[in-house]
């Protein structure tokens, strides 16, 4: 069998890697090895953080709604919550932009969506009372064994 050389696709490959990773730091720019292992990690962190970065910015959006809604005294969840009843449409980019850029849009939007949240308070829930078990004193020889009946614990009513 004939013998085969590689050496232009090897050489074009290694090159192609260190080309990549010009700007390392040390060997991962100048040895082969390291430096296809820190390609290697670079690729997967590019593609892990093109995700992360779309959770970075919303977390940065709503932030900056908040700290702008704090001097209206609203928190930020019932201003998201009275937008989508008033069918406001403007997404988080859109009114941290606002909130930066425009300040008096941003507190028109504002001054609408709290019209609706104090026009349309919420009474609070009504909490069921649990009957109360008293206690009697009760003389242990009137009382027969068949007589008494165990009672069950009722169930803690939470203000779920």
């Amino acid at each position: 069998m004939a013998r085969v050389k590689r050496g232009n696709v090897a050489v074009k490959r290694r090159k192609k890697i260190l080309k990549h990773n010009k700007g390392f730091v040390g060997p991962l720019s100048k040895l082969f090895r390291p430096a296809h292992q820190a390609y290697l990690h670079a690729l997967n962190n590019a593609y892990r953080d093109r995700r992360r970065k779309k959770r970075d910015f919303r977390r940065l959006w709503i932030q900056r709604i908040n700290a702008a809604l704090l001097p209206h005294g609203i928190s930020y969840s019932r201003f998201i919550a009275a937008c989508t009843k008033e069918n406001v449409v403007i997404n988080r980019k859109m009114l941290s932009e606002l909130a930066i850029h425009q300040p008096d849009a941003f507190n028109a939007v504002v001054h609408t969506v709290k019209k609706s949240i104090n026009s349309k308070s919420t009474p609070a829930k009504a909490v069921k009372s649990a009957p109360v078990a008293t206690k009697t004193a009760v003389d242990a020889e009137s009382v027969a064994v068949e007589d008494v009946t165990p009672v069950e614990k009722e169930p803690a009513l939470t203000n779920d």
